[in-house]
């Protein structure tokens, strides 16, 4: 950024300068060169600020894929909580089933 202040600086210096026509070619070349130096960080800062973007979407969607693995862990965890639940149930009802079969046996 200083040296594109600079280039600036020295490009309206020379515009401003009265000068003999020979030396007002030669700057005009300098000016010339400074605008493609100019251009070139220009450039360089465009695509700077491009590689950024791009690697804040990708912090973006590695992001994304962590919550969905949670979301996903936690649905197993639910899924595996409610299948223990009903075997819990399960085990209950044939445990109450057994004690009524015996105690009619008995009777």
């Amino acid at each position: 950024m200083e040296e594109l202040q600079k280039a600036l600086a020295v490009t309206v210096m020379v515009m401003m300068t009265p000068a003999a026509p020979a030396v007002m070619g030669v700057q005009r070349a300098m000016v010339a060169k400074q605008a493609e130096v100019v251009a070139v960080m220009g450039a360089e800062m465009l695509e700077d600020e491009v590689r950024y973007r791009l690697e804040v979407k990708q912090l973006a969607i590695e992001h994304l894929a962590v919550e969905l693995l949670a979301v996903t862990a936690a649905k197993s965890v639910i899924a595996i909580t409610l299948v223990t639940e009903e075997a819990g149930a399960a085990v209950k009802v044939a445990n109450t089933a057994a004690m009524n079969s015996a105690a009619t046996a008995g009777a």
